[in-house]
């Protein structure tokens, strides 16, 4: 089991929103590249954005909710 990359964002508000209701549900994630993308916005692309991840166990949970909350 490691991490896997759910979802990317490209501002850490969007990121932070979706990372509090995960936890909510239970499920551990991280936030990589976020202080880059954070310090250095105009350089997005080139870390590819904030990156939303989950412990490969958890990913299909973690989706459902992430397609639950975009539906809304």
């Amino acid at each position: 089991m490691g991490l896997v990359t759910l979802k990317t964002y490209e501002t850490y508000l969007d990121a932070h929103l979706i990372k509090v209701k995960l936890e909510s549900e239970g499920i551990r994630c991280f936030l990589q590249d976020e202080n880059m993308v954070t310090l250095f916005p105009t350089n997005n692309n080139l870390f590819g954005g904030i990156k939303l991840q989950v412990d490969s166990s958890n990913y299909e949970k973690a989706e459902a909710v992430i397609l639950q909350i975009e539906s809304t």
